[in-house]
């Protein structure tokens, strides 16, 4: 006789009502045992009809439960909680199954060594996109050199809907009652949530990285884009995305979270809306694209389960090791400034023999230089000189 599957789900957010409805709709044999907190009064009628159900548990308490035959579906955000899930779930041999990239990169030593054989973090990265499961299965006779990315569906939604709405505070409202945002939306803005997935993925893939924190990348968000900027650039027909990206040399890696301006219509510039797309380039197949939704409540929950269903997935993927360097990936730099703090950048581009022209627009001035200048040196320097510079990479 076949033993129920047990799976202890902790939380009960937008995500988790959504990932319990699609898993007891599997005609299969399922002990679910739900962990919610005390308060959740408003919660109470959903909780009800899960108790008629012989197969659902409720819980206030997670610790004693947590053993070797238990599978964790954690999805509760970023806190202490969840952090002594991770710890626990290790020390105990359980399977996690979890969204949290914020726990996840914080706890990277962790993590690394057991993706694909006790945690899974599928819903973490991508969203709908398969990315890790992909990865996983390349690395058996490939060698991922690099990425290209739109990681955060939350920002490219909003990016996308500035053409409407023109206004980024409105696109942003949208973003939260459509729920695609997250609680705490600098996470998205200033680009930490992009490079905390690009860490985890960096680190998956090269045993040798060196790099143990997002401050020792190249790390831009959309904060500090104005209406003005985005006007301009529509204006002048390209279109911004927050793109991340690993650009991999000789021994050599560069992880990079940037705004970038496309000229061409080419495979990151037509991905709109609140959808992620990942371009994979391997040593041996080329390259190739995986694309699909990679924000909301719906979106995750499915990754979650897909996790769920391939709990068994134990591949061993092979690693190169490469020394982290911020600068040898060089393009053409758009630089975004109010009017009185473009005299410094413009005296300074003339004393090192920059090519470069400008515009003027609204109260702010577009400086394009031609030369292929090192972004994350050019980025230091001009925080120094100006507080809200917008430096946009050209492609």
């Amino acid at each position: 006789m076949n033993k129920k599957l047990k799976i202890l789900v902790i939380g009960f957010g937008r995500v988790a009502k959504e990932f319990i409805k699609k898993l007891l709709k599997i005609k299969k044999k399922i002990k679910l045992i739900l962990v919610v907190r005390k308060n959740r009064i408003f919660e109470r009628r959903f909780i009800e009809k899960l108790k008629t159900s012989n197969n659902v548990r409720i819980l206030t308490n997670y610790k004693r439960y947590i053993s070797k035959n238990t599978i964790l579906v954690e999805l509760i955000g970023d806190n202490f909680f969840s952090k002594d899930i991770l710890f626990r779930s290790v020390l105990n041999n359980a399977k996690l199954v979890t969204a949290n990239k914020n726990v996840l990169y914080k706890n990277i030593k962790i993590t690394k060594h057991y993706i694909n054989k006790s945690i899974f973090i599928e819903a973490s990265i991508g969203g709908g996109v398969p990315l890790i499961r992909t990865i996983s299965n390349l690395s058996i006779s490939n060698n991922v050199v690099g990425l290209s990315s739109i990681v955060n569906g939350t920002t490219n939604y909003i990016l996308y809907k500035f053409n409407k709405e023109r206004n980024i505070l409105n696109s942003k409202r949208k973003a939260e009652l459509k729920g695609l945002s997250e609680r705490n939306a600098k996470r998205d803005m200033f680009g930490f949530d992009n490079a905390s997935k690009l860490m985890i993925l960096a680190n998956m893939l090269f045993r040798g990285l060196k790099i143990r924190s997002r401050d020792d990348i190249l790390v831009q968000g959309i904060d500090k884009i104005v209406d003005s900027d985005i006007y301009f650039l529509l204006k002048n027909k390209v279109t911004i995305k927050l793109v991340s990206f690993i650009v991999t040399g000789v021994n050599l890696i560069q992880l990079e979270t940037s705004p970038i301006i496309f000229r061409n219509i080419i495979g990151l510039k037509r991905t709109n809306n609140e959808y992620n797309k990942f371009i994979i380039k391997t040593n041996s197949i080329g390259s190739f694209s995986i694309k699909a939704k990679g924000a909301g409540p719906k979106v995750t929950a499915f990754s979650v389960l897909s996790d769920l269903v391939n709990k068994s997935m134990l591949l061993n993927i092979s690693y190169n090791e490469r020394i982290h360097v911020s600068g040898f990936f060089k393009t053409k730099v758009l630089i975004l400034v109010n009017q009185n703090e473009s005299e410094l950048i413009i005296n300074y581009l003339f004393r090192i023999g920059f090519i470069f022209k400008f515009k003027k627009y609204s109260n702010r001035i577009a400086i394009m230089i031609s030369n292929k200048i090192c972004n994350f040196r050019s980025l230091k320097f001009f925080k120094k000189i100006s507080k809200k510079p917008v430096i946009l990479k050209l492609i």
